[in-house]
């Protein structure tokens, strides 16, 4: 009992020790004075001030044989520690171009100011504040670099400098070597001790959500604005087709054609960010401005169609308000091109043939189509039918028992009108194409082999209506348009070494005009007119007056060709519009109605079929999604219509 009231008595007294306070330490004691206040020196030689420093430092001074011969006077109005008198009379000689230099830890060396370079000062491996003396004792030694380089030190620390080469550096390190007085090193080391620090980050980034535009326009754009724009930025989206039709010649033929300019679809975005480049470039003013973004950085981040933004705020700040306004819904525009083709032909056809039959009464008739074939032409008569002489006026018979004459005489008066809307519908400053047409394959070449076999070659070849348009719409209603407008059409054919090569006639127009919104422009125009005459007659007997046209056959063929193309722009300001309008097209196509009213028929079938098939499963339609077939788990996987 008495061990355990021991032990716990001894532990309340360590738990009681433990909640006492620990005593106050005692503030270190105040470094001796060596020199009091008030101490005072008048007309005291050089020899005896060196004699009180040595005294005070307690090493042996070697003084210079050159030093000057100069006085001390001063009188102290504080008590001086050890520290602070030893810096005193090193700050007096210095001031009488007179320095102390420490060799080793017994001796100090008394030399003039001027000689300091030349005479090793005190070496400290590492530089502090606290380690130097507040004197203007020399001293030498490294101090390392940790962010900013030894070229932007060295001159920052040139201008606190007292002697030449105070800072110098090894190539290649990123260390300083600062020698100079006490005093002075400490002012550097407190000054890099300021800049030599790890930079912050200033800038900022921020990513921008770009919603009716390219991530990449945007970018491109806000490039051009900055101090490094990207090379490039502004290049062209898409080129134009080259529509350049071959030129034909026909004899005795005239044309009249529409006029027509040409004009290069620039890329929008190259025509936006050149233009942003020359205003903030100051293009067209005397002087030239700075970026209005800095450096700021504009990186496209095209899989979210956004744009990531580095830089200060200010100019993010600058660049979202140039988004703000680049980024916005364009205006779009429906353009109608109307096509009206018409070709006009006249054909008159004027002969008489004759022929001399000598065969037996039984081939007469085989006379007779020879005749005939003579007038109409080859292919009129075959042997089992002469049906090519229906057409106009057709007379045969006999002169005599030996003479078979055949007359011919046909007039064809042909109009045919081809008449094309097509329509397309883009945005503002979008480029639109659209073809209409078929593609065939065209022999470009025949290739024979050593065996004598040959082959042909096949390039695809479009035939058809090509129209690329690039409007640009003003807040007037105003729509400039870009456009390109090719017409193609297979009018022959030609056979070439055994191959059948298309014949095409080809109408384009490259523009580039300015219409309002619901107006109609005239693109462009054809006009042509052909005609051709074909005389065939026997040679003398077709000269004779009025008997000469028994033996001659002329035909004279006119052809009319007109081409005219217009161009009407409608102008939909908001997506509801060009909603509004797609209905109202679609309400004037009887065809597209008839389409419809055919699939909600079939629609109907199907649903009612598939009724009936969940009928006989014996379940219901679910309300949740009645059009969801339901269907025999051995049945088929589509039913059959009936």
């Amino acid at each position: 009992m008495k061990k355990i009231a021991a032990l716990m008595a001894l532990m309340g007294g360590e738990l009681l020790a433990q909640d006492q306070p620990a005593p106050p330490v005692d503030p270190p004691a105040p470094a001796p004075t060596v020199i009091p206040a008030g101490h005072t020196m008048q007309g005291i030689p050089l020899p005896t001030l060196l004699e009180e420093y040595g005294a005070l430092v307690g090493k042996t001074l070697i003084p210079a044989q050159n030093l000057p011969s100069v006085t001390f006077e001063f009188k102290t109005n504080n008590d001086l520690t050890y520290e602070e008198a030893k810096a005193f009379y090193e700050t007096l000689l210095m001031q009488r171009q007179i320095a102390v230099v420490p060799q080793g830890d017994k001796f100090v060396q008394v030399i003039p100011a001027a000689e300091i370079a030349k005479t090793p000062p005190q070496y400290y491996p590492v530089l502090s504040v606290a380690a130097l003396p507040d004197s203007e004792l020399p001293v030498m030694g490294p101090f390392p670099l940790k962010y900013i380089s030894t070229d932007a030190a060295i001159d920052l620390l040139a201008t606190l400098a007292k002697t030449p080469n105070a800072v110098t550096t090894v190539e290649g390190s990123n260390v300083l070597i600062l020698r100079d007085s006490a005093n002075n090193v400490k002012r550097m080391l407190t000054v890099l001790t300021e800049i030599d620090v790890e930079p912050g980050i200033k800038e900022e980034y921020e990513l921008i959500k770009i919603r009716y535009a390219l991530s990449a326009d945007i970018a491109a754009v806000l490039s051009t604005l900055t101090n490094t724009p990207i090379s490039g930025t502004a290049g062209s989206a898409s080129s134009r087709i080259n529509t350049t039709g071959a030129n034909r010649t026909t004899t005795g033929a005239t044309s009249r054609t529409g006029a027509t300019t040409t004009g290069n679809a620039g890329s929008s975005r190259g025509q936006l960010a050149q233009r942003l480049s020359q205003i903030q470039g100051g293009a067209g003013v005397t002087g030239t401005g700075l970026p209005i973004l800095g450096d700021t950085k504009a990186v496209a981040y095209e899989r979210g169609n956004e744009v990531l933004l580095i830089g200060t705020r200010r100019h993010l700040d600058k660049a979202k308000e140039l988004i703000d306004k680049l980024d916005t819904i364009q205006p779009q525009v429906l353009i109608e091109a109307i096509i009206i083709d018409v070709a006009l032909g006249d054909d008159k056809t004027f002969g008489v043939s004759l022929r001399e039959n000598r065969t037996a009464e039984n081939a007469r008739s085989g006379g007779l189509r020879g005749a005939l074939a003579s007038a109409l032409g080859p292919a009129g008569f075959t042997d089992t039918s002469i049906s090519g002489a229906t057409s106009g006026f057709n007379y045969w018979g006999f002169l005599g028992s030996n003479w078979e004459v055949a007359v011919n005489a046909i007039e064809n008066d042909s109009r045919v009108t081809m008449h094309s809307r097509p329509r397309i519908q883009t945005s503002h400053a979008e480029l639109a194409e659209l073809f209409i047409g078929d593609t065939r394959p065209v022999v470009t070449g025949t290739i024979t082999d050593i065996s004598g076999g040959t082959s042909s070659q096949y390039q695809m070849q479009k035939f058809g209506i090509t129209l690329e348009v690039r409007p640009f719409i003003n807040e007037e209603g105003l729509v400039v348009m870009d456009l390109v407008q090719q017409i193609q059409d297979i009018v022959g054919s030609q056979t070439i070494n055994g191959n059948s090569v298309p014949i095409t006639t080809d109408r384009s127009a490259n523009a580039k005009v300015a219409v309002r919104d619901g107006e109609m422009i005239v693109l462009g125009g054809f006009i042509k007119t052909k005609t051709t005459t074909y005389e065939d007659g026997v040679p003398v007997l077709r000269d004779v007056p009025l008997l000469g046209k028994l033996f001659e056959s002329t035909r004279d063929v006119d052809e009319r060709n007109e081409l005219i193309v217009l161009m009407r722009p409608t102008v939909l300001k908001t997506p509801e519009a060009a909603a509004v309008k797609a209905m109202s097209e679609q309400s004037n196509l009887p065809g597209i109605d008839l389409a419809k009213d055919e699939e909600e028929r079939l629609t109907e079938k199907y649903r009612n079929l598939v009724e009936e098939l969940r009928r006989k499963q014996g379940t219901p339609t679910t309300p949740e999604n009645p059009d969801l077939p339901l269907l025999p788990k051995d049945g088929p996987l589509v039913p059959q219509l009936p």
